[in-house]
């Protein structure tokens, strides 16, 4: 592992930009759940990466690459979305092929695809050495001082009952946000309360993706209470939702607490 701090954001752009270009490529053979949730996961990575560096002077074509990429979440949001909720309708023990979840594939999605594609990449590694190591340690700080801060406004009430909607969804997005800013930066950053907020931050944005994803899914699947996947889906809700309101209340208290 290189000790510089621009070497270090050098590599992992390289290494998350080959791991980008193999989840594509094989998206556009085996169009599958695995294979799309891959490819979703390489870009949020990567965007957590250089959306800091983004703005810098010399480094603004890394925005148009950014764009391009998130452009293809957007495309892929209802794909991914459907893939959950057959993902659930199997964990509930209910046939998938008895709702029609599946959309059709967006039919710009291959055009871009083929966009993302960032041209020499040495150009960035040069323009990191070059913006130096106390410039970009002062980004990157600040980027998760930003992110932590949105989010400990949105957990500003304890009880997750009475978040609405929107706010909660807005948390899950900032802590899938700052678990991503962690992973990499904690140890760039020999920052051991950035460590600490890992575990915290990945129990928030899951159990609170799982109760909206079940929310989502109970629109798909009508509304007779009789029936035998509303009860199981009553179920998993009910589950879910107790989950997320212990995640939400454990990190209320460590934001109060950091």
């Amino acid at each position: 592992m290189p000790r510089t701090l621009h070497a270090r954001l050098d590599r992992s752009i390289r290494t998350r930009l080959h791991t980008l270009y193999e989840a594509r490529d094989t998206l556009g053979v085996r169009r599958d759940a695995e294979s799309l949730h891959a490819l979703r996961i390489a870009i949020r990575r990567l965007h957590s990466l250089i959306a800091p560096l983004k703005d810098q002077p010399g480094l603004r074509r890394l925005a148009r690459f950014d764009r391009r990429i998130k452009r293809v979440l957007t495309l892929t949001n209802p794909l991914r979305d459907a893939g959950v909720r057959a993902e659930w309708l199997d964990r509930l023990n209910y046939s998938r092929q008895r709702l029609g979840l599946v959309p059709p594939v967006p039919a710009e999605l291959g055009a871009c695809l083929q966009r993302c594609q960032l041209r020499q990449p040495g150009r960035i590694g040069r323009r990191l050495k070059k913006t130096g190591d106390k410039k970009l340690e002062r980004i990157l700080r600040h980027s998760v001082q930003r992110t932590e801060r949105r989010l400990n406004t949105l957990l500003a009430k304890a009880d997750l009952g009475s978040v609405g909607l929107g706010k909660q969804h807005e948390a899950r997005l900032a802590a899938k946000r700052l678990r991503y800013q962690a992973e990499l930066y904690a140890d760039w950053l020999d920052d051991d309360r950035l460590a600490s907020l890992l575990p915290v931050c990945k129990a928030l944005q899951e159990t609170l993706g799982d109760l909206r994803d079940l929310a989502l899914l109970a629109q798909h699947v009508g509304h007779d209470p009789a029936s035998q996947l509303a009860q199981a889906l009553a179920v998993a809700r009910q589950q879910a939702a107790t989950a997320a309101a212990q995640a939400w209340q454990a990190a209320h208290r460590h934001f109060r607490h950091a």
